[in-house]
């Protein structure tokens, strides 16, 4: 039998719109520019005219490069002596966490910074774990952010001809929404656009692309030996919600120090656990009795009495 092939055909359609002039006011001007940012950060959805005018480079996507191209068209830029070519840009997260005034913080390490004119940078997270908070990198980048249903997408930009400038040390802030631990949370790296000055893609080359976070406290805590009375050890447990020098020390009922278990030792934010043998500086066993065990971490101090029993 002879083959038949049946398919169907739309014309291609067409649209009575400037490229560039988003809001279709006759000009392509700054509030152009902001348009088609709300429109990269998913704030409202735009019509299939005004995501035709959004493309200015024609590249059949809406990111950040166009942003960068509509800039130039404002600013009366020509681009045909700017490089067109294609670098490569490499990108990655750290692969843990860290932490900057009791927030988690993600830095990101990008190569070649004096080819970005714009960036546009999407991370994935638990939102039921993790809040994104606004960035700020002074007053010399322009960055805005829109989070929703676990996403959150980040726009560097400049409104002239210059490089970003973006800051040596790159992190993104997040805050843990619950205080109680849990498994620990991940930051997934998604979409990246780095955009030249011409308004064109680089190739954005992925390191490492999943961070991982530990549990945060929000605050300061010694909490209760365990086991308590104990015989002959006992784990001690206290929360830092910040990298501290911290200090341990055991005393005595009569407020004598018995054992000193940590001097000045730098520990990172996070739930610790030290393990005590009933012993004194000297190694010898302690005897039956209550005992006091004393934290100091920044400006906080606290004490917890335990008991030792024979």
């Amino acid at each position: 039998e002879e083959d038949i092939f049946r398919f169907s055909t739309e014309p291609f359609m067409t649209f009575d719109i400037t490229k560039g002039d988003i809001n279709k006011d006759g000009s392509v001007d700054v509030v152009d520019v902001v348009r088609v940012i709300d429109i990269i950060l998913q704030v409202s959805a735009p019509t299939g005219e005004q995501e035709y005018a959004s493309d200015f480079n024609n590249d059949l996507a809406v990111n950040v490069a166009d942003v960068v191209a509509i800039t130039n068209e404002i600013l009366g830029i020509s681009t045909s002596n700017v490089s067109a070519n294609i670098e490569k840009i490499q990108i990655s997260l750290a692969e843990k966490a860290g932490v900057e005034a009791g927030f988690l913080s993600v830095p990101i390490e990008i190569g070649t910074r004096d080819l970005l004119h714009g960036l546009q940078i999407t991370l994935k997270y638990d939102a039921s774990k993790l809040r994104p908070l606004q960035p700020h990198f002074g007053d010399q980048v322009s960055v805005l952010q829109h989070a929703r249903d676990g996403k959150v997408t980040y726009v560097f930009s400049n409104l002239d001809d210059k490089p970003l400038s973006l800051p040596r040390a790159l992190s993104f802030r997040f805050e843990q929404i619950h205080e109680t631990a849990g498994a620990p949370a991940k930051i997934f790296l998604g979409e990246v656009v780095a955009a030249g000055a011409g308004g064109q893609v680089h190739k954005s080359v992925l390191g490492n692309s999943v961070a991982a976070t530990g549990f945060i406290p929000k605050r300061f805590a010694l909490h209760q030996n365990y086991p308590n009375p104990f015989n002959p050890a006992t784990t001690l447990r206290f929360d830092l919600p910040d990298d501290s020098k911290v200090n341990i020390e055991i005393f005595n009922i009569i407020g004598q120090r018995v054992r000193h278990l940590l001097r000045g030792q730098d520990m990172l934010a996070g739930q610790h656990s030290l393990r005590w043998n009933g012993r004194d500086d000297g190694g010898k066993p302690l005897s039956t009795g209550v005992y006091v065990v004393r934290l100091k971490a920044a400006d906080f101090v606290k004490s917890k009495k335990v008991m030792l029993l024979k």
